[in-house]
């Protein structure tokens, strides 16, 4: 993908025409929202923001066909940073949904190399990924993502022992019992009390 393009921010114009663009499609006019970003795309040819929000009103709409050209187009002429993840997520679940899996799952892994703490294009790459037919990815991309988060998850101290399941599940060729012995030792223990 190209590099950043610094039109765009600094223009309280141009950010006030984007924020109408949104109020619209918030407000439900979803196809007033698009026919005011096609008018900025014509306004505006080279900046990559308005067709990034281009294809956002068209994506909001369902239009998912008609979204992926202004998504490409945006990272083309090099999307600033600021929208950046979210463009990554837009274009691969739009490739995802028009029926093109290992594409989205393309755009979406150099989405996460751009940006690895980014959850939503983890999860958006584990769908993909499932899509294309490589569940044990998708699941281990999960695992992964939910061990990076622990505290967010509220994992009470299985982490270590999903981090071994993760583990196993990335290496299938390996058969392994389903909770290595590591993990059985380490798991927290669990009580089980039953009242009459």
């Amino acid at each position: 993908m190209a590099a950043s393009h610094p039109q765009g921010r600094a223009d309280l114009g141009f950010e006030d025409r984007v924020a109408a663009g949104r109020l619209l499609a918030r407000e439900g006019r979803g196809e007033a929202a698009i026919a005011h970003f096609q008018e900025l795309v014509s306004r505006e040819p080279d900046n990559p923001r308005v067709h990034y929000e281009l294809a956002c009103a068209y994506d909001r709409e369902g239009r998912e066909e008609e979204a992926l050209l202004p998504y490409r187009q945006a990272f083309a002429l090099g999307l600033g940073e600021d929208d950046l993840a979210s463009a990554y997520v837009g274009l691969g679940s739009t490739l995802r949904n028009v029926g093109q899996p290992e594409e989205a799952v393309r755009i979406l892994a150099e989405g996460r190399e751009r940006f690895p703490a980014d959850g939503a294009i983890r999860v958006f790459l584990a769908l993909a990924r499932f899509s294309a037919g490589d569940g044990q990815a998708a699941l281990v991309e999960l695992l992964d993502l939910l061990l990076a988060n622990p505290d967010a998850a509220n994992l009470r101290g299985y982490d270590r022992t999903i981090r071994l399941y993760t583990e196993s599940c990335a290496r299938p060729q390996e058969r392994r019992p389903l909770l290595p012995a590591a993990a059985r030792q380490t798991a927290p223990s669990r009580r089980v009390i039953v009242s009459t």
